[in-house]
């Protein structure tokens, strides 16, 4: 029989055939009983002749006799067990079936079950009605055909009806376990756009992209009717580009469903999500490409079958229709981030899947591409703790090992073999500059059906949180001088660049961190700010720019600049305070001047230039403020001293080029430290000084890495209109300079016409140092909360002094005020608080980049008895004294009254060392100088006459109040 060719015409390999490929036959018996039984039917041909001659069964058993025998030992190879609730119940009529072959068989009423399998890797899966699917993978071993390997199954309640009516709405469709056809999936978009009209709008064959993917677009007021400013956040959600892996196709539709029927309800955050956000979803991109018929394969045969398709054929040059129809929507929708959808694992993949020969190691924006990973991964209940999720799963009769599927946060090119050639994430940013990531959702390619609701169970929740992220970020409108909004500027944050909309609008999903704005456009000023973006918040910064056309400026004598000043005060009074005194006009700017919460910065003008350069700048910033964020910025980070002297200078106009001899000015250079601005005890935080008559740029011998970054702006600035020989300026350090001092020349020429030249670069330069101003703020306090005045002591030093990039940095500071500030590098740092009568206080803390810290310290005083336990227990000492003499006193006067005789006027006063005595005895003098002593301190004694029974005003004190 093994040969296949015993009888004539007889060809059949290894003597084994599929009936239906011999000669097909309908309705037969071993064909019904595999569909509908448990029993796996063979038919066996024992002869060439189907009647033989009854003398030849002899021969016939002899030749069959061991085989049929070892066919009936066979019964028990395999697999067999019992199945049973977690009440331990028999599970009846549970469907049994070996993952990959589409073939299934039901327990019986004793809940058995068995399986006829060959030796090799398998895994079981059980389901029954009401019990949530359970498998169990197993090897079975080839040393004993005749003893079945024992599984036994225990199966949990299923809760998968509870979590949709908890979690989902109780949709019904989500917890289908099958997948749609092309077809149905269309219907289905349509029929959301049919029952949710203002929400959802069904892309089906009106674009052109359209007609190869269809889409659906989920927003809350797409055309703007609401006019709300903060403009929508653009995502795009991608399923199916690897049409063999399905799994985020029917992912992406529940997830629309779930949203709709969501907002219909009333739920807070899919409502918000739909406030703030246009999401476009591509369940299926290569529709044309999905076979239902592939469903259970988990595994590539050859993985370079993912090279043929679509989700490997993104480049610039693709031919792919897919990849065309992609690339046409992203031409017409500016999106802010893009998720992909895909199997293959349970992982994120972020840039670069394929580094090419240009391309930075690392994405430009890989800080932020790792956020977006994290947020769906962290919110995954199998991804969020790294573990191997496949490990150990029977993937088409393969087990996986440990670390086969990559885990957690990946980038793409750190996949071996490489997998992802010409992958999407890659083409959205190289093209784009989009930030894309791709959410590997299942250790199986095309999971079965039946995992459909688990699958969405799992993954709603993260889909959701990578949504909400368009809470996140920053946003904003660009202005002209005129507060107009400035369409088709450039802004740039982190690495990546926007056109502002028709409204002058710009946005930038972004993870928490601070950042610098830069902002071009045409005919304007380009500006640079910084913003800080917080946890779940969309950051607002306004920024005008000014017209690249010179401002027109003419130079002012002392009155009219006073007079400059006093008006602001004037139209300012709650941003500004004026000071006239020693000598200079300086005008204060900031919120809350009187509170001096922030520390301040000075800018100080000496000579005709720098006063007017000065006496501008005030009139710039009071203006700005609550118009231009960055202004508005800056004067909530520090408070503004902006002045001159009380000197009318000569206004000689010069225009040629001038040496630096010719347009020296008299006298020595000015030191702009030389300015105290609250005492000998406090000085600014930053101190900024402006002259002219030369090329020199001078900073403090301290803080050298932060003043350098600040010379930088001022070095490739001001040579351009300075007039000078020389085409630089030269940097000096100068030790006459402390506190955190820089003076810059503006020009060499003392009086120079190009004065609105000079204005502009001087202005955009003092923006950007004022923006990237950073340090520390002390508040300190004792321990009742009031400021400290005594003399307080402050230590700062790098935390890490062997820093190499880094100067060390040791400051000591000292402030009678309970205030202090320093300008610091971005670092850490430790803080050594001391005074006299307190316990030191140690504290670390890190200044970032552009950031004003905070720092409230809190002294307690040094052990012993408090002051005010010392004050309370003199106090009550000295009154109990008054009242012990006082007690005395009355007593003494009691007594004497009782001693004399009772008549109605006293005798005359009797003569004394030659003169009349008012008192009577000794006694009398002592009541005398106890009163001088009583009125010393306060008390008053009012005496009446001797013959009075009455009791006096402190008698009667004393007896109302022993």
């Amino acid at each position: 029989m093994k040969l296949g060719n015993y009888c004539r015409g007889d060809k059949f390999p290894n003597g084994i055939t599929n009936g239906a490929s011999w000669y097909s036959v309908s309705g037969g018996m071993q064909d019904w009983n595999y569909l509908n039984t448990n029993d796996f039917e063979i038919t066996l041909e024992l002869g060439c002749i189907k009647y033989p001659e009854h003398a030849k069964l002899p021969d016939y058993w002899h030749d069959n006799k061991e085989s049929l025998l070892k066919y009936l030992e066979a019964v028990h190879s395999g697999v067999k067990g019992v199945i049973t609730d977690n009440a331990g119940n028999k599970v009846v009529n549970a469907s049994i079936l070996v993952e990959g072959v589409n073939h299934e068989t039901q327990s019986t009423e004793d809940g058995e079950y068995w399986r006829l399998l060959p030796p090799g890797v398998f895994k079981i899966i059980v389901m029954a009605d009401g019990l949530k699917t359970v498998s169990k993978s197993l090897e079975i071993l080839d040393n004993d055909p005749t003893t079945a390997t024992i599984l036994n199954f225990e199966m949990e309640p299923d809760n998968s009806e509870l979590w949709s009516n908890d979690k989902d709405y109780g949709i019904k469709a989500n917890m289908a376990r099958k997948y749609l056809s092309n077809d149905e999936l269309k219907e289905a978009i349509a029929s959301l756009e049919n029952e949710y009209p203002t929400i959802a709008e069904a892309l089906i064959n009106e674009a052109d992209w359209q007609m190869v993917i269809p889409g659906l677009k989920l927003a809350l007021d797409p055309d703007g009717v609401l006019a709300d400013p903060l403009p929508s956040v653009k995502i795009l959600l991608v399923g199916g580009l690897f049409p063999s892996q399905s799994v985020g196709r029917e992912m992406l539709l529940r997830l629309a469903r779930h949203m709709c029927e969501a907002f219909k309800q009333g739920d807070n955050v899919v409502t918000m999500i739909l406030k703030s956000a246009e999401i476009y979803i591509l369940p299926s991109a290569d529709l044309e490409n999905f076979n239902s018929k592939e469903e259970g394969q988990c595994l590539y045969s050859d993985v370079a079958e993912m090279d043929a398709a679509a989700g490997n054929q993104f480049y610039k040059s693709s031919k792919n229709k897919v990849v065309q129809a992609i690339a046409s929507l992203m031409g017409q929708v500016r999106f802010d981030y893009a998720v992909s959808f895909e199997g293959n694992g349970v992982f994120m993949r972020v840039p670069w899947d394929n580094k090419g020969p240009e391309d930075p190691e690392l994405s430009p924006i890989d800080t932020t591409l790792n956020w977006l990973a994290k947020v769906y991964k962290k919110a995954h209940s199998n991804m969020r703790d790294d573990r191997d999720v496949c490990k150990g799963e029977v993937l088409d009769g393969k087990n996986v090992d440990e670390h086969q599927f990559p885990e957690g946060v990946i980038h793409g090119s750190q996949l071996q073999p490489p997998l992802y050639k010409h992958s999407f994430i890659d083409f959205a940013w190289r093209e784009f500059k989009v930030p894309a990531i791709s959410a590997h959702i299942s250790c199986c390619n095309f999971p079965t059906g039946r995992d459909l609701p688990a699958y969405f169970s799992a993954n709603m929740a993260p889909m959701l949180k990578i949504l909400t992220r368009a809470h996140q970020g920053v946003w904003g409108i660009v202005l002209d001088p005129n507060n107009k909004p400035l369409p088709g500027a450039q802004v740039k944050v982190d690495n990546r660049i926007v056109e502002t909309d028709h409204q002058g609008r710009y946005l930038f999903v972004l993870p928490v961190n601070s950042y610098f704005i830069q902002v071009y456009s045409k005919g304007h000023m380009p500006v640079s700010t910084q913003v800080s973006v917080d946890v779940d918040m969309m950051t607002r910064r306004d920024i005008i720019l000014e017209s690249s056309s010179t401002s027109k400026f003419a130079y002012h004598n002392l009155q009219q600049k006073v007079a400059t000043m006093k008006s602001l005060a004037g139209q300012y009074e709650h941003i500004t305070e004026l000071d006239h005194s020693d000598g200079r006009h300086i005008l204060k700017i900031g919120n809350n001047l009187e509170n001096e919460n922030r520390p301040p910065v000075l800018l100080f003008g000496y000579g005709a230039l720098g006063a007017e350069v000065a006496s501008n700048l005030a009139i710039y910033f009071v203006t700005h403020h609550s118009r231009d964020d960055t202004v508005t910025t800056i004067l909530e980070s520090v408070d503004l001293h902006i002045g001159f002297l009380d000197v009318d200078y000569p206004l000689l106009n010069t225009s040629e080029t001038c040496s630096v001899d010719n347009g020296k000015e008299e006298g020595a250079v000015p030191l702009v430290t030389d300015l105290k601005m609250h005492g000998d005890d406090s000085t600014c935080l930053f101190n900024l000084g402006f002259m002219s008559g030369n090329s020199r740029l001078l900073t403090c011998p301290t803080h050298s890495r932060m003043l350098d970054s600040i010379a930088d702006k001022f070095k490739a600035a001001i040579p351009m209109t300075s007039h000078c020989m020389t085409p630089e300026m030269n940097v000096e350090v100068e030790k006459k300079l402390s506190h955190a001092a820089m003076m810059v020349s503006l020009s060499c020429c003392s009086v120079p016409q190009n004065l609105g030249q000079i204005f502009d670069v001087t202005k955009k330069a003092v923006i950007d140092s004022l923006v990237s101003v950073q340090g520390v703020h002390l508040h300190i306090f004792d321990e009742a909360g009031v400021r400290v005045t005594d003399e307080v002591v402050i230590n700062i030093a790098n935390q890490n002094n062997s820093t190499t990039n880094k100067s060390p940095h040791n400051t000591t500071l000292k402030t009678t005020r309970g205030r202090a500030w320093q300008l610091l590098e971005v670092e850490s740092f430790s803080l050594d608080v001391t005074a006299a009568g307190y316990k030191p206080v140690y504290k670390s803390i890190m200044i970032n980049s552009g950031e004003i810290n905070h720092i409230r310290v809190r002294l307690e005083r040094e052990a012993g008895v408090p002051v005010f336990v010392v004050l309370a227990f003199l106090s009550t000492g000295f009154a109990v004294i008054i009242l012990g003499l006082l007690a005395c006193r009355m007593e003494g006067r009691r007594s004497r009254r009782n001693n004399k005789m009772s008549y109605k006027f006293q005798p005359l006063p009797k003569k004394k060392d030659g003169l009349f005595s008012d008192y009577e005895d000794d006694s009398d003098l002592e009541d005398v100088e106890l009163e001088k002593q009583l009125d010393k301190i306060g008390v008053k004694t009012d005496y009446l006459d001797g013959e009075d029974d009455s009791s006096s005003d402190i008698e009667d004190v004393l007896l109302v109040n022993p």
